[in-house]
């Protein structure tokens, strides 16, 4: 395997020198410069507290784009938008703070037209203790209009509806943590309407498990990128790969799905499904819908 060196530049003018192998895609170039630059916010730091009603709401709108939320120990039950740069952060990662919605049927994070929105170390709890119980609804715990997230140590987790939502041409990134017991699909992204903004999901080293529907599902043009994951125990598919722009899963471990470990629905212009263990699913490891003659230029070496 060939390798080059890259140098690029964020949005914030942070260059970053790497080594980038023949088969890395554009959706992992940006994992690794968004990784990297989430850990550049150089703004002021506010503390918060649960301190009553809207006390994190409250916080984000005082708060300039680039400006740090350190969010303490505790629960803040509120339904919040975000609409500027910032990064919000567990005090204590040991003892990290919680954020659940006052309104269930409303999304609990709203983020859009914004690029550039940093999560670490939050709990991120839709309420609902069971999956089993509850009608679906077409909410999501995280909301994603037009916006850029990046996700690091979190916990998704008991969504009425979906764990993320990543619509117009968003982009999320998520690192270590989990998504898991949602009513409806973990991370569902979705590309729609005429001529639309392609959305882009990236996973790695995260755990999707237990949700309602796919542990990971994306639609009609977006990009997804998922290595070192564990997908496992969803009642549907562990991924569902419906688009036909890119999906590159590699190195993980999908299994115990109540469908299939993985399926694809229609063909991308570029998919790679390799080195991956996919095994003990109700259904097929691995489901390829389309007739395809030859799928071993994109199926390769992954063990049942």
């Amino acid at each position: 395997m060939s390798t080059k060196t890259q140098t690029l530049k964020t949005n914030r003018g942070i260059r970053t020198h790497y080594i980038l192998s023949d088969n890395e895609s554009q959706i992992e170039t940006w994992f690794r410069l968004l990784l990297r630059a989430a850990c550049f916010f150089k703004g002021k730091v506010h503390s918060v507290v649960p301190s009553g009603k809207n006390s994190l709401a409250t916080a984000i709108n005082r708060a300039q784009p680039g400006e740090i939320l350190e969010i303490g120990p505790g629960t803040y039950s509120e339904n919040i938008i975000i609409s500027k740069c910032l990064q919000l952060r567990a005090k204590d990662p040991h003892n990290p703070p919680v954020i659940q919605p006052d309104d269930i049927d409303k999304p609990t994070i709203v983020i859009q037209n914004c690029q550039g929105v940093s999560f670490q170390e939050l709990i991120i709890d839709g309420g609902n203790e069971s999956t089993s119980k509850h009608v679906f609804t077409d909410v999501a715990l995280i909301d994603m209009d037009n916006a850029t997230l990046f996700v690091h140590n979190c916990e998704i987790m008991q969504s009425y509806g979906y764990g993320v939502k990543v619509t117009n041409g968003s982009t999320f990134g998520m690192h270590g943590g989990q998504i898991h017991r949602c009513t409806g699909v973990g991370v569902y992204a979705l590309s729609k309407g005429v001529n639309p903004l392609r959305s882009q999901v990236t996973l790695e080293q995260t755990a999707v498990f237990k949700n309602g529907k796919d542990g990971v599902q994306v639609l009609s043009g977006g990009s997804l990128f998922v290595r070192w994951a564990k997908i496992h125990s969803n009642q549907r598919s562990g991924i569902c790969i419906s688009t036909s722009d890119s999906a590159h899963v590699s190195f993980c471990e999908l299994f115990d799905n109540m469908i299939d470990g993985l399926t694809v629905e229609s063909i991308p212009s570029d998919i790679q499904i390799y080195s991956n263990h996919i095994h003990d699913n109700k259904g097929l490891s691995i489901m390829v819908v389309p007739k395809v003659a030859d799928t071993s230029a994109f199926l390769i070496d992954n063990v049942e």
